[in-house]
């Protein structure tokens, strides 16, 4: 996966329909910088594709349908340092596979980090790209999900069902 860091304020929007809900895609001249489910497609927002936006739709398609395990779509984090590195880091979490915070916090050597890597992954922007649907609780009863543990769990599910 290719990650951008730049900043640039001029972004475009459209809309994706998934099997667990409609997102709203977010793309600025430099790659793919939101992700979000909402719950009704708006009927009075313009909607403006560029061409991150058309590879992130097609490359969700393909996910969706069990075809794709890696995004290779530009993505722009914008965040804390901190944030961009768990972001980042969690990208590296293979396709079926889930880690806790725990193991996430000693990845980026800083182990004692796990409550603020779930403040993060809580704040991730870009979701099922940044892969924060497969970093669980070390207890995994207590995980969260900012699209809801619902999704959350159909993601894992799906994932390991259609692992390649």
């Amino acid at each position: 996966m290719y990650l951008i860091h730049k900043y640039n304020d001029s972004v475009c929007a459209d809309f994706f329909e998934s099997p667990i809900g409609i997102l709203h895609i977010e793309a600025c001249k430099l790659g793919i910088c939101a992700i979000t489910f909402v719950d009704k497609m708006p009927c009075l927002l313009p909607q403006k594709s560029n061409e991150y936006i058309d590879i992130c739709k097609q490359q969700l398609s393909e996910y969706f349908l069990g075809d794709r395990n890696i995004f290779s779509v530009p993505i722009y984090m914008h965040g804390t340092e901190f944030q961009k590195k768990v972001w980042e880091t969690s990208t590296s979490i293979l396709y079926g596979t889930t880690k806790t915070y725990g193991e996430l916090a000693r990845e980026i050597k800083n182990p004692k980090s796990a409550i603020a890597v779930g403040q993060a992954l809580a704040k991730n922007p870009i979701l099922i790209i940044i892969p924060c649907h497969r970093i669980l609780h070390a207890s995994t009863n207590k995980s969260g999900y900012a699209a809801g543990i619902a999704r959350k769990k159909w993601l894992l599910q799906f994932e390991k069902a259609n692992k390649m």
